[in-house]
């Protein structure tokens, strides 16, 4: 009884960390608590603040282990936690004085998708080097290998300093270990640490947490003080999820206009989080909604032009319960668009009905669902080619720079943000994505600009910030720079621009055909029919 009092008292402060990290409440953090008194394992809605439950797995609960022939003993030992809310940390050995293995949990239902780490670490001793092995990853690249750092969170740094989430560790190494799991190799990340405070509690994770709790708080933040008259953002629910979790939609465009100008208004859908493990791709979805809820000339021209259909977390229950990329019945969500079933993949099947509905509603411009890339540096996007001229050209039809339709948004990209790189973007639509949103988006929908945008887990790869990791400012702004480049691609914009617009696109045009005139000299079996330049309007 003293040792599960112990280890529930060992979850609660944990969970108190993970919540002033985050800012996850204290409803949150008292499930945790009560869920490491009770060991249950729990997947299901209920306990804590809008439904968020608290989840417990076999091997996560804090313990000390003094393997044979290690000299030290159980005091020195350091505890472990991953019993709050996004937490994963399934086993921890210690198998030397300093030095430990850690083992992740996988998604359930599933024997892989291990990458995903966030957990506590306390009893370290200020000023000593520990040596961590996360040994069950499965990705046979990583940016680990090439500048990438774990992030830590310090509760004393934090109340004495107001430090938050900064990256940690050297020696970092990511290699293949010899085992396997399913017929495929297992890697490890080793990196070793320094622990700065004595009586410390410190968080690790694998990218900037953010939990559903962290987005219920948003939502609210986006509302507060607002008169319902007034609100650009309307909250509703785009359906429950498997473990009853209510998974929020918005709709955000100007309450301002007559009814027949709102009519008038096209259509942008903007997703993100249906990978779990991804969690900054929900930093670059605040900071699209921190800007369209501001009160900026820019913000108000996009909600004047546009209706925007919001889903900023497509996969809750995974987010809950610490998972990389699947739901709690093991289905990759983003795998789903194409056939999804109501019972088995609920987000997906409801997102794709919301999506029909608003394409039917109004014309929808664009479709962007936003990522995270574990092997790239940069921000980039991915899109499908619409080959609008070589289908037309024959009967004489499109305009030849439609054949570039899809790549003049991700160009205005470049004029708003100094990190996105268009020459790690591309434009095809592969048959191992053809179940995804934005191929689905494309195909079925006809929406020319369907994209996925996605935010290296790492940092920039070139430019003026090579070898810089991205922090949590760097991702809203990246959210920022989505909107700005939105409204340079605005018609209203470019009329009152005076034709910048055309200028743009004359110009990135011209870098396309030197781009493939230069790649069809380099390899002679690459034929490319490269159409006359538009006139200028």
């Amino acid at each position: 009884m003293a040792a599960a009092a112990a280890a529930a008292a060992a979850a609660a402060a944990a969970a108190a960390a993970a919540a002033a990290a985050s800012g996850t409440n204290a409803a949150v953090a008292a499930a945790a608590a009560a869920a490491a008194d009770s060991g249950a394992e729990i997947a299901g809605s209920g306990a804590g603040a809008g439904g968020v439950a608290a989840r417990t797995s076999r091997g996560t609960s804090p313990h000390r282990t003094t393997p044979a022939g290690v000299v030290g003993n159980e005091d020195d030992a350091l505890v472990f936690d991953s019993l709050f809310e996004s937490g994963n940390l399934d086993y921890a050995y210690r198998i030397g004085a300093n030095e430990y293995d850690l083992q992740l949990r996988p998604d359930h239902k599933t024997t892989g998708h291990t990458q995903w780490f966030f957990f506590a670490v306390s009893n370290a001793q200020r000023g000593v080097s520990y040596r961590f092995h996360i040994t069950n990853l499965n990705k046979p690249d990583s940016l680990y290998a090439r500048g990438q750092q774990p992030l830590c969170f310090s509760t004393v740094a934090s109340s004495q300093a107001g430090m938050g989430w900064h990256r940690v560790g050297q020696s970092i190494m990511y290699r293949k270990n010899g085992k396997k799991r399913g017929g495929r190799p297992l890697f490890t990340l080793t990196f070793t640490m320094r622990f700065e405070h004595d009586a410390d509690k410190c968080l690790l994770a694998h990218c900037f947490p953010f939990s559903y709790s962290d987005l219920v708080r948003e939502l609210e933040g986006l509302e507060a003080g607002v008169p319902e008259e007034d609100r650009c953002v309307q909250t509703s629910e785009l359906c429950k999820t498997i473990a009853g979790n209510s998974c929020p939609l918005l709709t955000i465009t100007s309450p301002r206009g007559t009814e027949e100008e709102k009519a008038r208004r096209k259509g942008i859908w903007v997703s993100a989080r249906v990978h779990p493990g991804e969690s900054n791709s929900s930093l670059i979805m605040k900071g699209i909604l921190d800007f369209l809820a501001g009160s900026s000339p820019e913000a108000e021209l996009l909600l004047s032009l546009y209706v925007f259909v919001v889903v900023p977390m497509l996969n809750p229950d995974g987010v809950i319960n610490g998972h990389y990329r699947c739901n709690l019945l093991g289905f990759d969500l983003n795998r789903q668009w194409k056939d999804p079933s109501e019972k088995e993949h609920v987000e997906i099947y409801s997102a794709k009905e919301v999506l029909r509905a608003f394409c039917a509603e109004r014309e929808v411009i664009m479709f962007v669902d936003i990522h995270g890339h574990s092997v790239k540096h940069n921000v980039f996007m991915y899109g499908c080619d619409t080959k609008y001229w070589e289908r037309n050209n024959a009967s004489g039809g499109a305009c030849p720079h439609e054949q570039y339709a899809e790549r003049v948004f991700p160009h205005m990209m470049t004029l708003t943000s100094t990190t996105f790189s268009l020459p790690d973007s591309h434009f095809v639509a592969e048959k191992s994505k053809e179940r995804t949103g934005r191929v689905i988006a494309w195909r079925e929908f006809g929406i020319t600009n369907a994209f996925t945008l996605e935010a290296s887990l790492c940092g920039a790869g070139d430019g003026k910030r090579c070898s810089a990791q991205y922090t949590e400012a760097d991702l809203q702004g990246m959210g920022r720079a989505f909107c700005l480049a939105l409204t340079m691609y605005s018609s209203k914009y470019l009329e009152q621009e005076d034709g910048m617009y055309q200028a743009h696109v004359q110009r990135f045009l011209v870098q396309v055909r030197e781009e493939e005139a230069a790649a069809e000299i380099a390899a002679k079996d690459l034929k490319v029919c490269l159409p006359p330049m538009c006139p200028q309007p």
